[in-house]
């Protein structure tokens, strides 16, 4: 098997583990192999056979903003994964299963709404705030599992950053409105706070994230659209979901949105 059919065939695995929900790990051994580039190609692959499916893209996620994380998973620097319709799922919604998902995990996010197309060499602050038409709070949903037991970039990349879905809030406000350093993220479990942390510490700050995403798509001949949502990562730790909970995120002058987990 060719390097560019290994590729494509890691990449079908991922796109049907997305429904399947299980693999044989040995499948995913030749992983190992790839660079961070063909990782990227492994999940535009996972992604063209969603899209097969009828999935459509709505967005991008950033994800391993901190230092931390970035060096515990081996990675220079963060990654990007794509979100896609039906998995955004406004507020307000019938409970979700969480036994649905493997491993769930969740962490509150900055919903950015992209107003017009972010042009690549145009990404200073006020360049970027005056794309984005609005910011709402989202809930982000994981499949926290690693097939081959140990983290690593190749595996995180190529299954679309771990995402499991979006919980959207309903409420909208300006950019203008809030502090891109020192809005405050939590999330709340059963009424109790179980992790906090501020902006800055994504990247240095949301809009760094947002440019670094716009930088790297155009690497890739790619550019954020309008109408699209961009979630640029979180500054806390994944909180897991492992029994009915109802779960709230709140980002301090933006708001905050809930989810309840039910198991059916």
């Amino acid at each position: 098997m060719t390097v560019r059919e290994e590729i494509g065939a890691l990449g079908n695995r991922f796109g049907e583990l997305f429904y399947s929900r299980t693999i044989d790990p040995e499948a995913l051994q030749p992983l190992a192999r790839l660079s961070v580039d063909e990782a990227y190609i492994a999940q535009d692959v996972a992604l063209d056979y969603r899209f097969k499916r009828g999935e459509k893209i709505v967005g991008y996620k950033v994800g391993c903003t901190s230092q931390s994380i970035r060096q515990q998973l081996g990675l220079t620097e963060p990654y990007y994964g794509r979100m896609t319709a039906p998995h955004i799922h406004p507020e307000k919604r019938s409970p979700l299963d969480w036994r649905n998902f493997v491993s769930l995990a969740v962490e509150p996010e900055l919903v950015i709404r992209i107003g017009r197309d972010l042009d690549p060499t145009k990404l200073d602050d006020p360049s970027l705030i005056e794309c984005i038409e609005a910011v709402s709070v989202g809930l982000e949903l994981h499949h926290f599992k690693f097939w081959l037991g140990k983290p690593t970039a190749q595996e995180l990349i190529a299954s679309n950053g771990l995402f499991a879905g979006l919980v959207v809030g309903t409420e909208w406000i300006s950019p203008r409105m809030l502090d891109f350093q020192t809005e405050r993220f939590s999330v709340e479990k059963n009424g109790m706070e179980v992790v906090s942390g501020l902006a800055r510490e994504i990247m240095g700050g949301p809009l760094s994230s947002l440019r670094w995403l716009a930088t790297k798509l155009a690497q890739r001949g790619q550019i954020v659209r309008a109408g699209q949502l961009v979630i640029p990562g979180s500054p806390v730790a994944l909180v897991p979901i492992a029994e009915d909970a109802d779960v709230t995120a709140k980002i301090t002058n933006v708001g905050a949105t809930s989810a309840r987990f039910r198991s059916r």
